[in-house]
């Protein structure tokens, strides 16, 4: 089965919702949600419960539990090349209606530029060295979670290729 691709949904060029809420969870918390961004990138459309499940209008959330909480990160399928994180949670019930709809409008917008709305890791640190010292990410679509690379219970040795998206048929 091929890898999918994981890319990160960005609004602008500093604002990339769900490496933003990555970077304020606790080490535990993160450690976890890269494994299920791992998960997802192996299996892509194939990840069921209790990693994953369908909400509704294309939305999905990776599903995340620490102790007695509650780590969602909302994604979508753009076609079968790519799954796109759009933001993050943590929630005590249900996924709020409001996140899904937040997420269902970044589908949208992503659909209609999928270039501009594709987080790429290079431009971005590049524009944000004088802004937000964020450090090269632990997350990117050319090597998802680096920092834990060289822990082999997490990751795999073999780097995913990239999809440029803006070119793909959707």
């Amino acid at each position: 089965m091929p890898r999918t691709t994981v890319v990160f949904y960005q609004d602008d060029p500093d604002t990339v919702p769900v490496l933003d809420w990555l970077d304020s969870l606790p080490a535990k918390a993160l450690d976890k949600c890269r494994v299920r961004i791992e998960r997802l990138r192996d299996l892509g459309h194939e990840l069921r419960r209790p990693e994953a499940d369908f909400l509704r209008d294309g939305i999905y959330e990776l599903r995340v539990r620490l102790r007695t909480t509650n780590y969602r990160m909302l994604y979508f399928f753009h076609g079968r090349i790519a799954a796109v994180l759009a933001h993050g949670l943590v929630k005590e019930g249900e996924v709020p209606q409001r996140d899904i709809e937040l997420a269902f409008r970044r589908k949208r917008n992503f659909e209609l530029d999928p270039g501009r709305h594709t987080y790429k890791e290079q431009k971005s640190w590049q524009k944000q060295r004088g802004k937000r010292q964020r450090m090269p990410l632990k997350f990117s679509t050319v090597a998802i979670m680096r920092a834990s690379r060289n822990d082999s219970r997490l990751w795999n040795k073999h780097e995913p290729t990239t999809t440029s998206l803006a070119s793909s048929p959707h």
